[in-house]
């Protein structure tokens, strides 16, 4: 059970006592927030008493009186600024509009009439604490999303640090001509900066895609397009790479492969699988790679992919991060492989356009296969 604070302030001592006892006996149940919440009530009967109970604690709740001998609630209501949530209730014998629309304007939640009984001051009690947890669940929420954006912004920092110093080094080497007079003697450093800059390339462009996925910005265009088409051109893609380390990539489509989908989204998934597939491969492997339509379900037509590699495989501890962003399998035979750690994530957030899964099977030294169902969008 949580314990709530409460600070009342009211110059009718009966009033006091009154809401003190209701309150103290008072067990609240809040099912959808899965709370039991008790409260602990200190009373006060001027604004100076309001004032000196402020001053070494902090309350939750407020129930503010409005006509006090040395002051008002609403002044009362100016001077609680507390960073934490905090939800408050006037009580007066007096309504007019004017009030509560001041009353409101500063900060109160709630406004209710004297007299009232234990079954009113309840329930609008109830209704501030809901208020209240509501309150903080957002501001929990806010504290969390500005931690994970920071985590985000730091990793990103030091992925694009790493490539940018390694070719401020080899620079360097060049500007002192570390290595002699002659292009020809720096080749190989040139060589690794392109590769490097090629490296950065990729990660803004992943972060990119992950950034319009995410906003929603991006211009999706659901029209019939040729998933056969599609693999072969980001086969071709991969090829140069693949082939420079004896890798043989074999592509298997239903015919040609006609669905209702966004093409920058087949795109971005195959190419993910592939790029994949090709990195984390070994020499002389082989990557497979099929697309077939199952129609067996008359309510919706599904795509499956698979996608399968010879490469090095993925330890199972490994493989529950694996979707997560800027999550890369980090051991000796991943060291020197470069990559953003977004691809999965987006694939995954592309597959969310689909009602989509991906599923993995991996094994350490023999290989992995990625699994992927996609629910086709129908046409007009």
């Amino acid at each position: 059970m949580r314990t709530l604070n409460v600070l009342l302030v009211d110059d009718e001592e009966g009033i006091r006592l009154g809401i003190k006892r209701v309150l103290q006996k008072f067990i609240l149940e809040i099912p959808e927030f899965e709370e039991q919440i008790s409260f602990e009530v200190e009373a006060v009967d001027s604004v100076s008493g309001f004032l000196s109970a402020i001053k070494d604690k902090k309350f939750d709740l407020y129930v503010l009186d409005y006509l006090l001998k040395d002051g008002n609630g609403v002044d009362l209501l100016k001077k609680i600024n507390s960073p934490s949530p905090q939800v408050t209730i006037m009580i007066s014998a007096h309504s007019t509009l004017s009030l509560t629309i001041e009353a409101t304007k500063n900060g109160a939640f709630d406004f209710i009439i004297k007299p009232f009984g234990p079954s009113e001051i309840k329930a609008a009690v109830k209704r501030a604490v809901e208020y209240f947890l509501l309150l903080e669940r957002n501001e929990n929420f806010e504290r969390e999303k500005k931690k994970i954006r920071f985590e985000f912004i730091s990793v990103l920092a030091h992925e694009l640090k790493s490539p940018i110093n390694a070719i401020e080094s080899y620079l360097n080497l060049m500007v002192e001509s570390y290595l002699g007079d002659k292009l020809s003697e720096y080749a190989n450093i040139i060589s690794r900066s392109k590769s490097r800059i090629q490296d950065m390339r990729k990660l803004i462009t992943d972060l990119l895609d992950l950034t319009r996925i995410e906003a929603g910005s991006r211009n999706r265009v659901i029209e019939e397009i040729n998933l056969k088409e599609i693999l072969s051109n980001c086969v071709e893609s991969v090829n140069f790479q693949a082939q420079k380390r004896g890798i043989i990539i074999k592509s298997i489509v239903d015919g040609e492969l006609l669905m209702f989908a966004d093409k920058t989204d087949m795109e971005i998934l195959l190419n993910n699988l592939l790029t994949n597939a090709v990195k984390y491969n070994v020499d002389n492997g082989s990557v497979d790679i099929s697309i077939r339509r199952d129609i067996s379900d008359s309510d919706s037509e599904k795509i499956f992919i698979e996608c399968s590699d010879s490469g090095i495989g993925i330890a199972e501890e490994d493989q529950k991060k694996l979707f997560g962003e800027f999550s890369r399998v980090k051991n000796d035979k991943t060291r020197n492989i470069a990559g953003s750690g977004l691809g999965l994530s987006i694939v995954k957030k592309v597959l969310s356009y689909y009602d989509g899964e991906i599923n993995l099977e991996s094994k350490v030294n023999f290989g992995s296969k990625f699994s992927i169902v996609l629910n086709e969008i129908k046409g007009k």
